[in-house]
């Protein structure tokens, strides 16, 4: 099994890997992915089909975000999305839930 890792761009890239060959990826961790592959929904659509815990992460940036929580909705209860931001954090977590990995809560930062 692979797990398949990516920022951006190839974060994209990540979720339609895995949407392709469900039975060879393992898991699937991204940061900051948003639609940036040929037309628009077509990550979001890849991000629907994956059957692999999925974990996202992005930059507290409101946009990044949204962007993020935009891919990984697909408006079931099982995939419901919740951001974190730790307010002495730049990171935000979007974990989505899946039947085998449950998002830990960021760590906090040295010294706290």
């Amino acid at each position: 099994p692979i797990v398949l890792w990516g920022s951006s761009y190839s974060a994209a890239l990540a979720f339609r890997v895995a949407a392709r060959h469900p039975g060879e990826v393992a898991a699937v961790l991204a940061f900051s992915p948003g639609e940036y592959l040929d037309a628009p929904d077509v990550v979001r659509i890849a991000a629907a089909k994956v059957a692999a815990p999925t974990y996202v992460t992005s930059a507290s940036d409101p946009a990044e975000v949204a962007a993020a929580r935009a891919i990984l909705d697909r408006g079931d209860a099982e995939l419901a999305v919740t951001g974190h931001v730790s307010p002495s954090s730049s990171t935000g977590s979007l974990p989505r839930a899946s039947p085998t990995m449950r998002a830990m809560p960021s760590p906090a930062p040295e010294g706290e």
